[in-house]
């Protein structure tokens, strides 16, 4: 069967933007770093996460301490303005020395400009983080605060990611999760609360599958999107769990596999809680391309149950939170010291 590799895709897309006369508009959506950041082999870190978060006081303990236990030994959250307590669940993370908080939103301010409106923030932000914290990490993943990465059998990321070192990137792919059914926030942890998938992604709609990827720093030489970096060849390129090169077309429905690793992103919660989201812009971020709810609505028109993560939750809960008689998580537990590490 007849075939093209992703680098000449690119090039090939390179060149229409030229041809029309818009290639420097084309261009500037991606950015770029002068140099590497970092020698292979020179980490601190085997595995860190990025994120970049806004009013995730609810949810960022159960989101830290379940990537806690994958193997993930640091964590870079870049917070975009949060205004609901997020900071102070953060602040025995940051004491203790997992988490490295940058004030994001207070460090666009008067580059307003540069950070547009079309998403432009979160690319920013990424390339903010390699540049300063990527010689730290021998990789580093890029992923929302609803998105939990998990392998589907191994016990770790990091038991996974030695099969992989061959690798500069590594691509997870989407399972998309609705409401399940949850008009309003639902008491305990999203882990058990949301069960209901998509069953498969529409070639139609490419939102429905795509990828977060699990990068080399030391690779890096910009950033295409919030899923695909550009690396040491010059153009956006990484690997699927198959070892299939999927470049800049990451949301292929031919490539995706999520045998060994998958994301399970969390993409409304209940319907409360996605009503209230997304009527409240985030600085420097696009205005909502989902319109009028079809996303959610495409996912929750075909859903299957998929409670395969929640063989980390017995061992979740015990990190986590003393829990009232209905079951509402009261208040989280403190980091618990390396030594007691499960």
């Amino acid at each position: 069967m007849f075939s093209i590799k992703p680098e000449t895709l690119f090039k090939l897309e390179q060149r229409c933007w030229q041809l029309a006369g818009m290639w420097r508009a084309a261009a500037k959506r991606r950015l770029w770093l002068p140099q590497p950041v970092a020698q292979p082999g020179s980490a601190e870190h085997y595995l860190c996460v990025f994120a970049i978060v806004r009013n995730e006081s609810p949810y960022i303990g159960e989101w830290i301490e379940f990537h806690r236990m994958m193997g993930v030994s640091h964590f870079f959250i870049y917070d975009n303005g949060s205004n609901d307590g997020t900071a102070e669940q953060l602040s025995p993370y940051v004491k203790e020395g997992l988490v490295t908080v940058v004030n994001w939103a207070d460090f666009l301010k008067g580059w307003e400009g540069v950070a547009g409106s079309k998403g432009r923030s979160q690319k920013l932000a990424m390339l903010h983080c390699i540049a300063n914290f990527g010689h730290l990490a021998e990789w580093m993943a890029f992923i929302d605060a609803d998105e939990f990465l998990f392998p589907t059998s191994a016990g770790s990321l990091t038991e996974v990611l030695h099969d992989y070192e061959d690798l500069d990137s590594l691509s997870v792919y989407w399972h998309m999760f609705g409401t399940s059914g949850h008009a309003r926030k639902p008491p305990g942890l999203v882990t058990e609360n949301y069960t209901q998938r998509l069953r498969k992604p529409k070639a139609s709609c490419k939102h429905l599958s795509r990828v977060k990827t699990i990068v080399r720093p030391s690779a890096v030489r910009g950033v295409h999107n919030s899923h695909v970096f550009i690396l040491r060849h010059g153009y956006p390129e990484s690997w699927t769990e198959q070892r299939e090169k999927i470049g800049h077309a990451d949301h292929r429905l031919a490539a995706r596999s999520t045998d060994v690793l998958r994301i399970n992103h969390y993409y409304s919660k209940s319907l409360a809680e996605y009503r209230e989201r997304r009527s409240v812009p985030l600085l420097g971020q696009r205005s909502d391309f989902r319109g009028d709810d079809q996303l959610l609505r495409h996912i929750e028109s075909d859903t299957v149950g998929d409670i395969s993560i929640q063989r980390f939750v017995p061992a979740l809960r015990s990190r986590l939170s003393a829990e009232s008689a209905d079951g509402n998580v009261v208040q989280m537990i403190g980091p618990k010291r390396a030594g007691r590490d499960e």
